[in-house]
């Protein structure tokens, strides 16, 4: 099958009266793709011992209309409807001198929606986990309003990680509570139902380092509803080009 390309004109409201205009281009066919790449270039890899995916931006611009635009981000591109654990083997390499962050949002009914375990650090390690949730301040306004989310942090807990380490990592979903385990160890549990955060879309955001990722699987209960060895890219891809004019 050929690659198609799908073409759309955006124009987006800045600070200061200005617009930003800009050309969609989509690269891949829509057909045979599961991964939605919100921002950053996260680009497959077919390894000798496994295929990975990872982001080979390492910055971003805060754009405002979410976090995960904010930041590195790439999201399934439809809902699960059911999930009790999200497992995945991560690498965390190659952090700059500013605050370094890695998020893993799931529960995602929009993309200012959504709960997150989020790491954060410093170029030597990352040390702390948080549990997140992004909510929209005013739903009454449009998804282009800026800043109209706000990310609240409801647990953390001081947790080192070290850079160049692999790290087996699950998000588990139990009916009353939900944890973040490292190496098949709990380091943070949230006291959260699991019919807030057992469904929708999932997926991993980064910023001021590049993540290796490989190894996703999704289960409920012992069925896997989904799995990724990255055998193939299945990424849709939107590239924006353009330039800022005054209104």
């Amino acid at each position: 099958m050929k690659k198609q390309s799908i073409i759309a004109g955006i124009c987006v409201s800045l600070w200061g009266g200005w617009m930003l205009s800009l050309s969609a281009f989509a690269q891949n066919p829509t057909s045979d793709l599961v991964w939605r790449q919100i921002n950053g270039i996260w680009e497959v890899v077919q390894g000798e011992k496994c295929n990975y995916v990872i982001d080979k931006k390492v910055k971003s611009h805060k754009w405002g209309y979410n976090e995960l635009i904010n930041h590195n981000t790439f999201i399934t591109i439809e809902p699960l409807k059911q999930y009790d654990s999200i497992s995945f083997n991560v690498k965390f390499t190659e952090p700059l001198k500013e605050q370094v962050r890695f998020m893993m949002p799931f529960g995602i009914k929009s993309d200012r929606e959504f709960f997150a375990f989020r790491l954060t650090g410093n170029e030597n390690a990352l040390l702390k986990i948080e549990f997140i949730q992004s909510v929209i301040k005013d739903p009454s306004k449009s998804v282009y309003e800026r800043w109209n989310f706000e990310i609240k942090e409801l647990k953390s807990v001081d947790h080192a990680l070290a850079y160049n380490c692999a790290y087996p990592i699950e998000i588990r979903i139990e009916p009353k509570k939900t944890s973040l385990l490292v190496n098949k160890r709990p380091v943070l549990s949230v006291d959260i139902p699991a019919d807030r955060v057992g469904s929708g879309k999932f997926g991993f955001s980064s910023l001021h380092m590049k993540p290796m990722i490989w190894n996703i699987a999704v289960k409920n209960g012992r069925t896997i509803v989904f799995k990724e060895d990255f055998s193939r890219d299945r990424f849709r891809r939107i590239k924006m080009q353009g330039k800022i004019q005054k209104k």
